[in-house]
């Protein structure tokens, strides 16, 4: 069987730059959960969408080591850690339980502060370092303020201002 191209155009292959996100505190929401097998062992891979401002709808892909084919118990305990926090700000929390599906993590919302990761390196991604409770949406020019605020009170990282 043949392909049919008709009409099919290739894609730009022109390398496009890509802006992180500022490091602030974001609306987030997971948008997509899944359970991924990797060389280095198996993880939840968690989408984040930005809910609201400037950055609206960008995505922030996080992966949460759940087994690794290193094993690093110190690693995964953080990790647990980390799952637990974010099923209890959405809710999902069950204190007996020992396990829950990836798709327990669909839809929870977190008020996420967000860093950069490698900035100048091979492979810059934005990262969510800590999760915090959302009483109320962030306003886009209550998040332009915060952007602003935190650029303005840069601390040096590794003599790096970020």
């Amino acid at each position: 069987m043949d392909i049919d191209l008709t009409g099919a155009e290739a894609f730009d292959l022109t390398e496009k730059e890509f802006e992180l996100l500022p490091t602030a505190r974001y609306l987030l929401q997971v948008d997509e959960a899944e359970i991924k097998e990797k060389p280095a062992g198996d993880f939840l891979t968690l989408r984040w969408n930005v809910l609201e401002g400037k950055y609206a709808n960008r995505k922030i892909f996080m992966d949460y080591p759940l087994r690794l084919t290193e094993p690093n118990d110190d690693w995964i305990m953080r990790t647990k850690s980390k799952l637990k926090t974010i099923l209890e700000i959405g809710g999902r929390n069950n204190p007996n339980a020992t396990s829950c599906k990836a798709e327990t993590f669909m839809g929870i919302q977190v008020e996420g502060y967000v860093v950069q990761s490698d900035k100048d390196g091979k492979y810059p991604k934005n990262k969510v370092q800590r999760y915090h409770k959302s009483a109320q949406k962030i306003s886009a020019d209550d998040m332009q303020k915060r952007i602003e605020e935190a650029q303005a009170n840069a601390t040096p990282v590794n003599r790096v201002t970020l």
